[in-house]
C-alpha cells in the first residue's frame, strides 16, 4: 500500500472506533461511595429560593368600624435590595398603621391595621418596589375587603 492509502485507512479506523466517557458516580448511578467528591455537595444542597415572596390573604370579610389586621409574611433573596412596600386603601378603608414599609430583613412578618368605614366591597392595593440585581422592579397585589 502506498502512504496515502495507509493514512486514509488509519483515519477511517480511528474515526469509527468507540469513544468511552466516564461520569462521576453521582451522574453514573454510583451514589454513596463518592458522596465526598468535591462537587458532590452541590447535588445535596437544598435549592436556594429564587423568587421574592409576599404571602397574605387575598380576601377579607370584616365588620364596619372594627379594627382589623392583615398579616403579611415575606421572604426576599439577597439579590433584591431597597425593597419598599406601599399600602393604598380604597376610600371606604382607613389604614391605622403606617402606609409604607422598607424591608430591612430577608424574611419577616408584618401586620397592617385597618378599619372599614362603610359597608360594601373595597380593596387594599399592595405596591412593591425595589431593585433586583441593581435593576428596578415593581409588583402589585390586592386584598379584596368585604365589609358589613
Amino acid at each position: 500500500m502506498n502512504n496515502k492509502k495507509i493514512t486514509l485507512f488509519c483515519a477511517v479506523i480511528l474515526a469509527s472506533s468507540t469513544i468511552t466517557v466516564n461520569a462521576c458516580e453521582l451522574h453514573a448511578n454510583g451514589g454513596y461511595a463518592n458522596q465526598f467528591h468535591p462537587f458532590a455537595r452541590q447535588h445535596f444542597q437544598p435549592p436556594i429560593l429564587q423568587n421574592f415572596t409576599l404571602n397574605h390573604a387575598n380576601q377579607s370579610t370584616v365588620k364596619t368600624g372594627d379594627e382589623n389586621i392583615a398579616k403579611f409574611s415575606y421572604q426576599i433573596p439577597k439579590r433584591y435590595t431597597n425593597v419598599n412596600i406601599t399600602f393604598i386603601a380604597s376610600d371606604a378603608i382607613n389604614l391605622t398603621s403606617k402606609p409604607s414599609l422598607l424591608l430591612t430583613r430577608n424574611r419577616g412578618i408584618h401586620h397592617l391595621k385597618y378599619v372599614a368605614n362603610q359597608a360594601g366591597n373595597a380593596e387594599i392595593i399592595i405596591k412593591i418596589a425595589g431593585f433586583l440585581n441593581s435593576q428596578p422592579f415593581s409588583l402589585e397585589q390586592k386584598i379584596a375587603v368585604s365589609a358589613s
